[in-house]
């Protein structure tokens, strides 16, 4: 739903621009940007989501208290970080 409202809100941006080869290159330019925050992201979760098909209940909390727990606290500073640069 949340994707639905954003993606009709950058509709009605894009329509409504004057410059509107300008805004495509600034959205191009910032969703290549979130590449380098997302995909790493992503890769460190499915990484640590993998490791928790092996059958250990040990395993499987610790891949929550190291892992996805961090990456969840850390993933508001690293976006805020990048965003100043």
């Amino acid at each position: 739903m949340i994707s639905t409202i954003a993606l009709l809100a950058l509709l009605l941006a894009v329509c409504c621009s004057r410059h509107r080869g300008e805004l495509r290159a600034d959205l191009q330019a910032a969703a290549g940007r979130m590449l380098w925050i997302f995909v790493p992201y992503a890769i460190a979760v499915v990484g640590s989501l993998m490791l928790r098909v092996i059958p250990s209940t040990d395993l499987r909390s610790a891949t929550s208290v190291f892992a996805l727990g961090p990456l969840s606290a850390i993933r508001s500073l690293v976006m805020w970080r990048w965003k100043l640069c």
